[in-house]
């Protein structure tokens, strides 16, 4: 099992876990361990400096995709039982207890082998990880759900990635064979607020605190991979 904790306040050791089932007992709390270790997952003091307002610059601590990479920030893992992989969309940044948004290293696609004995080797491969280019995103923060969906050939590269931004009201869409981006928008339909580019908040969740308003958009993609519909369509689904 992999569990995500977003990082949205200090305190988390981890943002990518994972516990196997088999080795909790019935009614016992399983113990998480990173994912695909607690090194990829660790965050260094200079993360949380020098930042008081999100700017796409890249920190300064931050290195190359193609050099030590970390995991930063991950809110949904999907996957794919086909080619035992997992799918997994970095946000990049952080957000603390106050408010303030921290763009660590640019967000990224990665892709995990899952091995059959992966509970007792807990050896993960590697297979890609790229980044997301600039040119399809204005927030990272935003990067939530992420979708495969398997093209025609149905081999394992011949596939399709759906990440829904939040924040951006954008679907960014990431051609696997290719190697190729792009995303689109529709502010009549994705965005909570129509003819508007305001960030404000428009989903009222009701607490025994206080009431918190949230802006949603576009929170997911799903695919008709079974063929059920006549057409494979895909459906966005939005929150208020």
């Amino acid at each position: 099992m992999i569990v995500t904790i977003g990082r949205l306040r200090e305190g988390v050791p981890s943002t990518l876990n994972a516990f196997c089932p088999a080795n909790s007992p019935q009614g016992v709390s399983p113990h998480l361990w990173g994912f695909p270790d607690y090194k990829t997952n660790t965050l260094i003091p200079s993360d949380y400096e020098n930042v008081v307002t999100f700017s796409r610059d890249l920190k300064s601590s931050a290195k190359p995709y193609n050099q030590d990479y970390r995991i930063i920030s991950v809110y949904h893992v999907t996957i794919d039982d086909k080619c035992n992989r997992a799918f997994i969309v970095d946000t990049g940044s952080i957000r603390s207890s106050d408010g303030k948004s921290f763009y660590i290293q640019s967000p990224a696609i990665l892709v995990y082998y899952l091995p059959p004995n992966c509970c007792v080797a807990r050896n993960f491969d590697l297979i890609r990880r790229v980044e997301i280019p600039e040119s399809v995103w204005k927030n990272p923060l935003g990067f939530d759900f992420i979708t495969i969906d398997y093209q025609a050939k149905n081999s394992c590269d011949d596939l399709f990635i759906y990440m829904n931004n939040i924040f951006d009201n954008s679907i960014v869409v990431y051609d696997y064979d290719n190697n190729y981006f792009w995303a689109f928008n529709n502010q009549s339909s994705f965005n909570p607020i129509p003819n508007t580019q305001e960030p404000l908040d428009t989903r009222i969740i009701n607490t025994r605190i206080r009431k918190v308003a949230v802006r949603d958009a576009i929170r997911g993609t799903v695919c008709d991979n079974a063929g059920v519909l006549p057409d494979e369509i895909v459906w966005q689904y939005m929150e208020y």
